[in-house]
């Protein structure tokens, strides 16, 4: 795309309002949001077209072995929402500071592509045009309903969730020792690792599920996350120091895999979370915490669902006033 030659042209309020609007980045000046001077500027960087072989590299450096945990997430969720979303959270970790600044040189803002800012940008735009908002697109793709009335009928209880997931490890031929815990404090859905005694461990939060999307975690997760695990462990791939050398492709793996079992014939699926979180690491090299929140809080109008987002930009930072945190996010689109 020669981005020198990009028309913006105004649309009238009526055409905005059709489900048939055709969002194309040539010509509609996508997602009107806060300081549309300063998401200009950054449109300015992105002259260049996509460097697969820079963008490998760069995401290869932000490599750790180190987990950089927020140990007071839910106490820090409820100061934020108790002063109005105003004070920028601080945050408490998992290690020392000499350990965090080590991740955080690894993983901060100078190692953001913007390559594509413009499309993370077109989809939201389109999800925004055909369903307003990020919520209304989740409840349709997911079928979800009216917590009040069909709640007992449509959430599945944690014994339900847990008993999915074991049926899908059974399905899948896993006959590993795989725990599953109930964790509130995460910052995703779900996650999996595995410890130095060859357990696996899957933690997830109990939120409204529904079917259809532990069925997608679980795509995402266990069959491809986990799979590759333990196929990595049976090919000892360490022993020849080429663990852990597809994390950018595996991503993406997941993120197609997890959508396989959403299609739907009367529906589109779109690559919505993935570009909220790209969009995210990008505006949160110039924005503050509280900055960043409001913005997609416009967008992801769930507040707890909303908070989710920016702790995973500004992880490294103690401070989160403070522009940039880490960037690991960018891989999922």
């Amino acid at each position: 795309m020669d981005h020198k030659k990009i028309i913006f042209k105004k649309k009238g309020k009526e055409n905005l309002n059709k489900k048939t609007f055709d969002v194309s980045p040539n010509y509609v000046k996508l997602f009107v949001i806060p300081d549309e001077c300063l998401i200009n500027l950054i449109d300015k960087f992105i002259n260049n077209l996509f460097n697969e072989e820079n963008y490998i590299h760069t995401t290869k450096k932000m490599k750790t072995n180190k987990k950089c945990i927020i140990t007071n997430l839910l106490e820090a969720q409820k100061k934020f929402f108790e002063c109005k979303m105003i004070e920028n959270p601080l945050f408490h970790y998992n290690i020392n500071d000499d350990e965090l600044n080590i991740i955080y040189n690894k993983c901060n803002r100078n190692k953001i592509h913007f390559n594509l800012f413009y499309e993370a940008r077109r989809i939201l735009e389109i999800v925004k045009v055909n369903y307003k908002t990020y919520d209304n697109y989740e409840n349709i793709i997911f079928n979800n309903k009216n917590k009040n009335i069909h709640k007992n009928k449509t959430f599945l209880t944690r014994y339900q969730i847990k008993n999915y997931i074991m049926k899908y490890l059974q399905n899948s031929g896993i006959k590993h020792n795989v725990q599953i815990e109930f964790k509130e404090n995460l910052i995703s859905a779900i996650q999996i690792f595995k410890k130095k005694n060859n357990s696996y461990y899957i933690q997830l939060q109990y939120h409204d599920m529904t079917r259809q999307k532990i069925r997608a975690l679980c795509n995402h997760e266990i069959g491809t996350h986990l799979l590759r695990m333990i196929n990595h462990h049976y090919n000892e791939l360490q022993k020849f120091g080429i663990n852990n050398i597809c994390n950018i492709t595996e991503e993406g793996l997941a993120v197609i895999n997890s959508m396989y079992s959403l299609k739907k014939k009367k529906n589109h699926l779109y690559l919505i979370s993935p570009a909220l979180k790209y969009l995210a690491v990008c505006l949160g090299n110039f924005y503050s915490f509280s900055k960043l929140y409001r913005f997609l809080n416009t967008f992801v109008i769930d507040k707890n669902k909303c908070f989710k987002i920016p702790p995973r930009v500004k992880r490294g930072l103690t401070d989160t006033s403070f522009p940039g945190g880490y960037t690991r996010s960018i891989i999922f689109l």
